[in-house]
């Protein structure tokens, strides 16, 4: 919620309109609405006041008014035409009789004969979006990477953020022990405790429990261990490619999937590294999975290459044997022992035998699957959905999130949820 894309004021409030959600600030503190409000959507595109009350735009329209959300007619926000010299604005505000611009990685500027002045004193960060004035009589603007500042006096104020909000768009979920890191797209992880960052510039992608140590593979390709206060830790783990693309635990051993192959980690023992498996040589690999009986690797664009671990027994799956789509994007096995195949455009499969069948999200983009107990979380970009006893099913409360699906974890009975660059968290049965 520290992206804000659109402010307004109505009725005695200032709105923002965010990535996270709609923020209202009034006398009272900060509100933060979201969909179990009656919001559209988390990420706001435009908000705008009317006589009727204030009219919020996000996957759909709706119009706030006394509390309340109601579906409207979609509309577009009045078109911005700058002067030349500020064809790159993005958006103006009048302000102590002047015109100010907002100029991409400028700030606030003022046309005087031709020439730009910057506003002073200068906003605390380059990356203004957009400026009101609030129903003081207050310069307020907001950033994309700082939310929202308000004028007092000579000097910038931050408004204040609702406490559970996150600064970073959460896009992968590290558990610890009993606490929760969430890794942003770009730099460094945020302990959910703490609030604090940790680690290093490069973003955390996934992570599995080997040997009771928490093993994370970086944004880099490297794997790392990570201490529940979210201390990278060396891993002394050569691998044949420099980088690591996907990790999966089976027992005692740990499986890295590079480009062309994996390699096989236990304690104490020589790693085994498989790099002549035909289906996969110099192809890029997504993902593994691992049987008692067969190793798994999903690849980009050359479709499901499953390996039988006692004989060697090549097998290759691909649109021919019932694939949607030849790009494998998360594996994992239900409480039948078959292997279901998460794909980007071809929705979710199930391997039964030396077939794929399509079991849910036909022509979705499957991005996680996380298993618990008998249960299979199913992470995609129209939420979330739960395989068991052989079928999917929608939990009635995918309406309340983000669609778009980045992770999923759960600590204790608590399944968390990136999703929309948000976080949210479900108590499960």
């Amino acid at each position: 919620m520290t992206s804000v894309t659109s402010l307004a004021v109505s009725r005695g409030v200032t709105y923002a309109g965010t990535t996270g959600g709609l923020l209202a600030w009034s006398g009272k503190g900060v509100k933060h609405y979201t969909r179990e409000d009656g919001l559209p959507g988390l990420r706001i595109r435009h908000v705008q006041a009317v006589s009727s009350g204030l009219q919020v735009r996000a996957e759909q329209s709706s119009l706030l008014r006394d509390g309340a959300f109601s579906d409207i007619a979609d509309w577009l926000p009045s078109r911005l035409t700058p002067p030349k010299e500020v064809s790159r604005a993005l958006g103006h505000v009048a302000f102590k009789g002047k015109t100010w611009w907002i100029v991409p990685l400028r700030g606030l500027v003022h046309l005087q004969r031709g020439s730009l002045i910057d506003f002073q004193p200068r906003l605390p960060s380059r990356l203004a979006t957009c400026a009101v004035v609030d129903q003081t009589g207050s310069l307020v603007v907001g950033t994309a990477d700082q939310g929202a500042y308000r004028l007092t006096g000579s000097s910038w104020k931050q408004l204040p953020l609702p406490q559970r909000s996150l600064p970073r768009e959460a896009v992968s979920l590290v558990p610890v022990k009993t606490r929760l890191w969430i890794a942003p797209r770009h730099g460094r992880a945020l302990g959910l405790h703490k609030r604090t960052a940790t680690g290093t510039q490069q973003p955390w992608r996934q992570s599995v429990l080997w040997n009771g140590k928490t093993v994370v593979r970086r944004a880099d390709g490297r794997l790392v261990e990570v201490t529940e206060e979210g201390t990278e830790r060396p891993l002394n783990l050569k691998l044949p490619r420099t980088t690591a693309t996907a990790i999966f635990v089976e027992k005692n051993s740990l499986f890295v999937a590079q480009q062309g192959g994996w390699s096989e980690f236990v304690t104490g023992r020589q790693p085994i590294h498989r790099f002549d498996v035909e289906p996969l040589r110099s192809r890029p690999t997504t993902s593994i999975l691992v049987t008692k009986d067969h190793v798994l690797v999903g690849t980009q664009n050359n479709g499901l290459v499953r390996v039988e671990r006692s004989t060697g027994t090549v097998s290759h799956f691909h649109e021919a044997h019932g694939l949607r789509d030849d790009w494998i994007t998360a594996l994992e096995v239900d409480e039948s022992g078959n292997p279901l195949v998460g794909t980007y455009v071809g929705g979710l499969h199930a391997l039964r035998g030396d077939r794929c069948e399509v079991v849910g999200l036909p022509d979705g983009f499957v991005t996680r699957l996380f298993r618990r107990g008998q249960q299979v979380w199913v992470g995609s970009l129209s939420g979330v959905r739960l395989w068991s006893g052989g079928s999917l099913t929608e939990p009635n409360w995918n309406r309340w999130i983000e669609p778009d699906v980045t992770d999923l974890t759960t600590i204790g009975d608590d399944l968390w949820i990136a999703a929309g660059g948000a976080l949210f968290r479900r108590k499960l049965p």
